[in-house]
């Protein structure tokens, strides 16, 4: 921003050295403008997060979670059997055709009583007993987001005997798992909710969309010098269905927003915006395209204008010439900006005081990525006075080619730092904190335009970007 204040006026300085042997005033009226403003719609943004939550470590805060003795019954009065039921091993969760895949290897350690009449003439046989009888769970079951951000699972577990239970009666082995599998069937109807609640608390989706949420929506100070903040405003999120492959739940949360890059505190001040119910859609772009608006109104412009400018004087010594420069006001003109600059002229025993207007329509230019002024001209009343008291300089549009050939800023370096910022700001991000990685890469960063309001200055940028949010749990 110095340097651009600079070249402007270094370009204003040629114009002002015309001869009087005192110092001649000029008044020129301000240019009035008469353009009634249309209200600046705010482009929307759509940064899409694909969240990834693998299936293995999901499976180690799970397997934290459960209970060795996973259900007990002791009371065998009412179907001659105390029951208890316990982990041998980890629950696994993998993916199946779309479905979570669940499995655990199990103990049921049985203590019963056998009786049975196999004729009306056989004696009762009767005997208890006490085993361990091995078994496996399994499960496939799909999973549905809820209108809430909650995850639902429907697990209907089935199990399989790894070893037929059977009781040894010395001649021959009596198989008993028709006798037990009322009481498995108890079991598996608890553990069907019991798995299905540590899943719902484990893929707790809500969490990690809730924190982005609010994240997105505190203020970034982004230059402490002049008092510069980024600002998200989140409008709404739209979420993929889940998918299950790979061993991997992973879907895409799109967020609708409009980024504004602020100068000035007040202007930072956050009111938080709710999380929404769910959006789910099949039809989402896992790119990220940021359109950011850099606003700063002229009020703040012109402070950092004075900071560098007012009260500096500018040598020349090529033309024997200097310009003091006393106030420089940047204002709206329609659909351009006004300079005023409020300075002293003086050639050789020559000198001229007073303001003196230009216009310009700003406009970003590509193959050097700097923004110039195109179509500069005098006020017409700069042009009437200037003529009486100064007309060699307005001879073959003289003044008009050194602005709009100085007047220029270059955006490059600094489009470079963004994105060599944002590029390793994601590499960094790269080491899991509290179970999450967040991957990613910046593709383009481009300046989009540069529109005029009434009371600030509009730079439009669009960035894409790759990222990924992966959920390890660990």
């Amino acid at each position: 921003m110095k340097r651009f204040i600079q070249v402007i006026l270094i370009a204003l300085s040629f114009t002002f050295l015309w001869s009087c042997k005192n110092t001649e005033k000029i008044q020129i009226e301000e240019p009035k403008s008469t353009t009634s403003y249309t209200k600046f719609t705010y482009p929307n943004s759509t940064i899409a997060i694909p969240l990834e939550l693998d299936l293995v470590n999901l499976s180690s805060r799970i397997n934290k979670e459960l209970p060795k003795i996973l259900y007990e019954d002791n009371n065998i009065e009412d179907d001659d059997l105390e029951i208890q039921v316990t982990k041998i091993g980890n629950l696994s969760l993998g993916s199946n055709n779309n479905l979570l895949s669940v499995a655990i290897p199990l103990n049921a350690y049985i203590k019963g009583r056998y009786k049975d009449k196999p004729c009306s003439i056989c004696p009762e046989i009767s005997q208890s007993f006490s085993k361990n009888f091995k078994l496996k769970v399994i499960a496939n079951s799909p999973i549905t987001i809820n209108n809430n951000w909650s995850l639902k699972t429907a697990t209907k577990l089935s199990y399989e005997w790894i070893e037929k239970p059977s009781i040894d009666l010395g001649v021959t082995k009596i198989p008993i798992n028709y006798i037990l599998d009322p009481a498995i069937k108890k079991f598996i109807n608890k553990a069907n909710t019991m798995v299905d609640d540590i899943i719902a608390k484990e893929l707790n989706l809500k969490s990690y969309i809730q924190e982005a949420w609010v994240s997105l929506q505190d203020p970034i100070l982004l230059d402490s010098e002049f008092d510069n903040w980024l600002k998200t405003i989140p409008n709404s999120v739209v979420v993929k269905p889940l998918k299950i492959t790979n061993n991997t739940i992973s879907t895409v949360a799109v967020f609708n927003t409009q980024l504004i890059n602020y100068t000035g505190k007040s202007t930072a001040k956050n009111t938080y915006k709710p999380l929404p119910n769910l959006q789910l859609s099949n039809n989402l772009n896992d790119e990220t395209t940021l359109n950011l608006v850099s606003e700063i109104s002229y009020d703040e412009l012109n402070k950092i204008v004075a900071k560098y400018v007012n009260n500096t004087e500018y040598s020349f010594p090529e033309n024997n010439a200097k310009v003091f420069v006393k106030e420089v006001l940047i204002k709206n003109a329609e659909d351009k900006l006004l300079i005023i600059t409020d300075m002293i002229a003086t050639q050789k025993k020559k000198k001229v005081a007073g303001k003196v207007y230009f216009l310009g329509v700003p406009y970003y230019e590509a193959t050097d990525s700097s923004l110039r002024f195109k179509d500069v001209s005098l006020s017409i009343e700069s042009e009437n006075v200037l003529a009486k008291s100064a007309g060699w300089l307005l001879k073959n549009g003289f003044f008009e080619k050194t602005i709009q050939k100085n007047l220029y800023y270059e955006f490059d370096e600094y489009i470079d730092y963004a994105f060599k910022t944002a590029s390793q700001t994601l590499k960094e991000s790269e080491r899991a904190i509290d179970g999450i990685k967040l991957l990613g890469t910046v593709n383009t960063l481009n300046p989009q335009g540069i529109e005029i309001l009434e009371d600030k200055l509009i730079a439009k940028i669009q960035a894409k970007a790759k990222l990924r949010v992966i959920v390890d749990g660990k």
